[in-house]
This record gives C-alpha cells, structure tokens and sequence, in this order.
C-alpha cells in the first residue's frame, strides 16, 4: 500500500539500466503496471503494461510479453466491461501453462476469476480459482485475496450466506500474509458488498465507510468512489 514509495523505487530501477532494450524493463513496466491496477488506475495501468508487453516482444521475453497483453487485457475490461478482453487475458496465461515458472501468476487467475465471475462464466472461473488455489499452495499469494473476494460475492449472488463468509475469511487470512493494506481495504469493500447482497444495508453502510476511509488513505480513488457508492448521502 505504499504505492508512492513503490513508484519512486521502480523509477529508479528504470534510471540504473536503459530500459527499452533490456529484459529486465519488460519486468519493471509489468510491475508497474500490476501496481497501477491495485491503485485502480486503469488507464496507466493499460500504458505501462502495454509497454511492457512491447519491451518484451523486442527482447523476446515470453513470460512478461503475456504478462503484458493479460494485465492491459484486465484494465481494458475494467475500463469497458467488454468480454472480451477476459477472452485476451485468458488466452495470454494459458500461453504460459506449459512453461511452469515460480513467477507469480497467480496474479493472473485473481483477475480471471474477478472477470469471469463478473461476465456470468462460473465454470470458467472455478478453474482459475482452482489454478490460484493451487499457486497459493506453492506459495504464490499474490492473487489470492482476489480470487477469494469474488468467489464470496458469487456465493453470496446464490444466497449462501455462509460460503460467502468463509470466502470472505480467507481473503483475509491471505492479505494478513502478504502485509497487504491494500488487500485488506479492498475486504473491507468486500465485506460491504456482501452484506448490502445479503439485505443487510446497516452493515453494508458500516463497512463501506470504512472502506472509504482506507482508500482515502491509500489514495486508491477509483476504489473510493466505488465504496462512496455504497454509502448513503449525509
């Protein structure tokens, strides 16, 4: 969550090697550009992964090449809810399956899990949830609070109030791991979420405002707004 720091140390790395030609750009581009979708800065999330993928096609970097079309593909789809960018960034990890590195790709699943869920496709999202399951195992958690989160708000969808809640729980326990202040606000807007579906608008109101706070806080505005929503005026 101390996105600022995050962007001063990536610049510079940027400054101690010439960037455009080197692998290792591809791989600062691409971490900038998953830091910028935590932010919710969905455009400059789309520019530097992009990038990225640019960087890497040149210096024949396959694994950041697909990280680049997968985390421009998400910000795509968060800036226009069109499928089929969740298509492109689906194609792009499953470009990587047989090429079995310890990278974190559970990044990868977190968003199609997020996405699929979102575009109606539970089955395709069961598989990824799986994949970030099996990713988390090794070790790789970096998507798994995601994931989690939106397997709650689907079961919550179908009225099971419990699995939604011990979804919700897990993504805890995985943004507690990883020190994540950025994680554990985006479950607080979760807990929000699932309460206001569960017709519970006094908790939903509740944890929005708190949810609003550390958004504030971590200057995550795009998140802010989208607790803001949950909470009635005055």
């Amino acid at each position: 969550g101390e996105f600022d720091r995050a962007h001063g140390l990536l610049d510079e790395a940027w400054s101690v090697v010439d960037g455009h030609g080197h692998q290792i750009g591809a791989s600062i581009q691409g971490w900038r550009s998953a830091i910028l979708t935590w932010q919710g800065r969905w455009v400059d999330a789309r520019e530097a992964a992009q990038e990225s993928a640019w960087i890497a096609e040149r210096t024949r970097s396959l694994f950041q090449f697909c990280q680049g079309r997968v985390t421009a593909a998400y910000a795509d789809w968060r800036l226009s809810g069109d499928e089929r960018f969740i298509a492109v960034a689906d194609q792009a990890t499953g470009w990587l399956e047989p090429r079995d590195s310890g990278l974190f790709r559970s990044l990868n699943h977190g968003w199609l899990v997020d996405g699929w869920l979102a575009c109606g496709r539970r089955e395709r999202a069961r598989r990824h949830a799986a994949a970030a399951l099996r990713r988390g195992r090794r070790g790789d958690l970096i998507g798994a609070a995601m994931s989690f989160r939106a397997l709650a708000l689907d079961a919550a969808d179908a009225g099971d109030a419990g699995r939604a809640a011990r979804w919700l729980a897990r993504a805890g326990q995985a943004a507690q791991q990883r020190q994540s202040a950025h994680e554990s606000a985006c479950n607080e807007l979760c807990a929000a979420q699932l309460a206001q579906r569960l017709g519970q608008p006094a908790e939903a109101t509740r944890r929005a405002a708190a949810a609003g706070q550390a958004f504030e806080h971590l200057q995550m505005d795009w998140h802010r707004q989208q607790a803001l929503q949950r909470v009635p005026p005055g």
